[in-house]
Formats: C-alpha cells, sequence, structure tokens
C-alpha cells in the first residue's frame, strides 16, 4: 500500500460543531502535502469553515444530502475518515472504504494516531478501496491448505477439464 501523505476527510452536516471541524482539518492540513477535505451538505457550515480556515491547504466539497456525502467519501478513501454527524452510526452502515473511521466530535483523529491503538500505518491516496491498515496478521504467514476426496473432485472436474492448462 501506499502510506501517506496524511488524509483527512470529514462528513459534517448543520448539527456538526464548527470549532471541531476546523481544528481537524487545521491540523491534518499541517502536515506537508496533507489533504483535508469537509464534505457536508450544510451551505452555513461550508461557508463558515471557508471563512475560518484562511490560507489552509483544503477543499469543502458540497452535496445534496448525507448519502451523496457518503458515496464521495468512499471515492475518494481517505486514510482517516472522521463523521461528525448527530446519528455517526447510521451513516457508517454507508461506508465501505476508509483507512480509519472516527465517529463523533469527541473522537478526532488524532485520537487514532497516537491513544486508541489502530495502526498509526494506514492506507492512502486512495488504496484504502483495497487495502487495510497494518495489523499484527501483516506479520503472520500462513499457508492455505486444500484437501478433496475423490467424490468432491468428480463434482468440480468440468471446470477442471476446460481450464487451460
Amino acid at each position: 500500500m501506499i502510506a501517506g501523505p496524511t488524509e483527512l476527510v470529514i462528513i459534517a452536516n448543520r448539527f456538526s460543531e464548527p470549532k471541531f471541524i476546523i481544528a481537524d482539518l487545521t491540523a491534518q492540513a499541517e502536515h506537508a502535502k496533507g489533504m483535508s477535505i469537509l464534505i457536508t451538505n450544510s451551505r452555513s457550515l461550508a461557508s463558515h469553515v471557508k471563512s475560518q480556515m484562511g490560507s489552509i491547504n483544503g477543499f469543502i466539497i458540497l452535496t445534496k444530502n448525507l448519502e451523496q456525502a457518503a458515496e464521495i467519501a468512499n471515492r475518494i478513501a481517505p486514510e482517516h475518515l472522521e463523521i461528525l454527524v448527530q446519528d455517526p452510526k447510521r451513516l457508517l452502515k454507508e461506508i465501505r472504504n476508509a483507512g480509519a473511521i472516527f465517529l463523533g466530535p469527541f473522537s478526532p483523529a488524532a485520537v487514532g494516531d497516537y491513544v486508541a491503538g489502530p495502526s498509526h500505518v494506514l492506507p492512502t491516496q486512495g488504496t484504502a478501496r483495497f487495502f487495510s491498515g497494518l495489523s499484527v496478521c501483516d506479520f503472520l504467514k500462513s499457508s492455505h491448505v486444500i484437501s478433496y476426496s475423490k467424490k468432491a473432485l468428480e463434482k468440480i472436474k468440468e471446470p477442471l477439464e476446460r481450464s487451460p492448462a
């Protein structure tokens, strides 16, 4: 997987706390070549965050609804995804691609990086679509063991006979 530079996507709506969003986007944008994106369906939140961010490197994506926000987040497949809406667990069901997911206003990405325990080595640049964060399983060796009986092999012989040698 590609690890780095750091990325943060925040899904938020009109119920989200702007000062938490601004703090988290700013913290990630401080990394060299880091990416900070707010995805929201709230024009007023987008406008407020934009006015407070100044020259911070980042983007704001305005959506029709939170389902569209989840679709966009899945396409981005960010390293860190914060879901800062009223019921983040409901929206979590829509998320398929993210290195680490942080639910609610009191679970910033920094907690995952330094305290909560998931690996600090997470997939970036969209690779969360097909990779997970580094884990203990990456350091374990395994072997696949296959054992068919004669009867079982006879049941599946047709695709074997058709396959090229």
